[in-house]
């Protein structure tokens, strides 16, 4: 008990000042620690607010480009079809194959041909060669495939220009898969149509399943067909991969999100630049930090202030007190005097 006695005998032996200053301390730290719980729950909610708009910016783009995919999935169903694609036949090729890509300027070839690459139907005057087909990305997987499937990047051998091939298997009149559609789509095209909404402020990009680029809404003709960065990569190839900070190759930090393309395999990078994204959260943060140091600034200062009119109290009433403690000792001697001579004349009475 003694042990713990002292050290509050020892607190009531300092300054009126300085056990103002203890008992703020005991006052302020829980409010304080209140207060900063709040800042770093509010800063951790704003943060989450940024995930969330990069990940809508990359799934809003995912599901437009699956929703495309689909659209020209739809297309080459009803392409493969028609009776003169069905006969697969180059001197009755189907009309529509020479008309296709003039009415849909996104793409730069269609072709039809039977499964040894012959009887070749196609909107450019150059026909490919089964050994140049060979080498389009996707191609081999096709032959064998039930329905549409996607290609990788590449540049294309007839047209010269970076495209992605769609192929859809023709069936002949008993059913069995006989020859391929192929439309090449125009990945400059596309990415002009598909991300000429991006914000000014975003990069949104996208792979393919091999992680190479497709579509860029920055330099996209600089960066198509390259590999990603291995920052990107290493996110591209997380499943479970969240919104991540990168350096991109810009020297500019992103925050960045990843979301699939499920038609193709592809995968759509989303990244805004930290110092916008973050803005919120950290003006938040430094709003809370000066609030906090304004409220202690405040307290310190009315401590100040108290302390300072305790001790001025304090000292009027130690003076004060001293004059009234003088004239109480005077009047007590001297009724104490007449109180000696009234004894006194008693006695001499009695005597008498």
């Amino acid at each position: 008990i003694h042990g713990v006695c002292m050290p509050l005998s020892s607190l009531y032996r300092l300054s009126v000042r300085t056990q103002l200053l203890w008992l703020l301390c005991a006052a302020m730290l829980p409010l304080l620690g209140l207060l900063f719980r709040q800042i770093y729950l509010e800063r951790l909610e704003a943060r989450e607010r940024a995930n969330d708009k990069v990940r809508i910016l990359a799934q809003q783009t995912a599901q437009s480009l699956n929703q495309v995919l689909r659209d020209y999935e739809a297309v080459l169903q009803r392409i493969v079809q028609r009776p003169l694609v069905r006969a697969l036949d180059a001197r009755a090729c189907d009309p529509l194959i020479a008309e296709f890509v003039r009415l849909y300027p996104g793409f730069t070839n269609l072709v039809v041909q039977d499964l040894k690459g012959g009887n070749d139907c196609s909107f450019l005057d150059s026909k490919i060669t089964p050994e140049q087909l060979a080498l389009v990305p996707g191609y081999v997987q096709a032959r064998t495939a039930e329905g549409m499937t996607v290609g990788g990047v590449s540049v294309g051998p007839l047209s010269g220009r970076w495209v992605v091939v769609l192929f859809h298997p023709v069936r002949n009149v008993r059913g069995e898969v006989a020859g391929l559609v192929s439309l090449s789509i125009d990945l400059e095209v596309l990415g002009e149509r598909l991300l000429a909404a991006v914000p000014s402020n975003a990069l949104v990009a996208v792979s393919d399943a091999q992680g190479r680029m497709l579509l860029r809404s920055k330099d996209a003709s600089f960066w198509m067909g390259l590999p990603l960065p291995d920052a990107l990569r290493a996110m591209v190839g997380d499943d479970q991969a969240d919104a991540s900070q990168v350096l991109s190759a810009d020297g500019v930090e992103r925050l960045f999100a990843v979301a699939d393309v499920p038609l193709a395999g592809w995968r759509v990078l989303a990244g805004v630049p930290t110092a916008e994204v973050f803005a919120e959260a950290d003006r938040s943060f430094r709003w809370g930090a000066m609030s906090a140091l304004g409220l202690v600034l405040l307290a310190l200062l009315l401590v100040w202030r108290i302390s300072q009119r305790i001790e001025s109290n304090a000292h009027c009433c130690r003076f004060n007190r001293g004059h009234i403690c003088t004239a109480r000792l005077g009047f007590i001697h001297v009724l104490n005097h007449h109180c000696w001579r009234f004894i006194q004349n008693c006695r001499h009475v009695a005597i008498l």
